[in-house]
Formats: C-alpha cells, sequence, structure tokens
C-alpha cells in the first residue's frame, strides 16, 4: 500500500538515515529527528521484515535506493507524513 500524495512516485537515491530522519521530523535537531526515526521504524515490524530482505543493517549509516523507498512505501512520503503528524 502506497501513501504518496498524487499518482508521481518520487525516486530518491542513496540517503544516510540522518538526512531521511530530517525529511520526516524537520522541526527538531538531526540527532531528535533520527532517534524519532529510529523507533518509527523499529517499532513497525512489517516494515523491519522488508527492510531485512533488503539487506538492512540496524548499525548502517546509509540507505540504499531500495531501502529508501521500502520506507517511503510503509510510511508514505515525507510531506504526507508531516502533513498526518502535525495535524
Amino acid at each position: 500500500m502506497s501513501k504518496h500524495i498524487g499518482t508521481e512516485e518520487k525516486r530518491r537515491g542513496t540517503m544516510s538515515k540522518t538526512e531521511l530522519a530530517a525529511l520526516y521530523f524537520p522541526h527538531v535537531s538531526p540527532a531528535n529527528a533520527l532517534r524519532s526515526f529510529m523507533r518509527l521504524i523499529n517499532s513497525h515490524l512489517c516494515l523491519m521484515e522488508e527492510l531485512r530482505k533488503a539487506n538492512y543493517r540496524k548499525n548502517s549509516h546509509v540507505l540504499t535506493p531500495r531501502q529508501v523507498n521500502i520506507i517511503i512505501q510503509n510510511l508514505g512520503d515525507p510531506e504526507y507524513f508531516i502533513q498526518i503528524a502535525y495535524q
């Protein structure tokens, strides 16, 4: 189930966890964004299973394009997530 705004799927490349976390939690410091992002990811069992299949390792600092897309498919586009989270 994809949670994108509109019909256009955005393609994203390799990103650090901190970069992606900052897109989902832009109103806090990078360190707090990363903590919140990792808490969110770890609580999402289906997402974690998909990430493991995509060779995700919890100690990795960089996410592959495939891992980034899996996260976005499960959590929704960061812009969508922000709209829901900050209503």
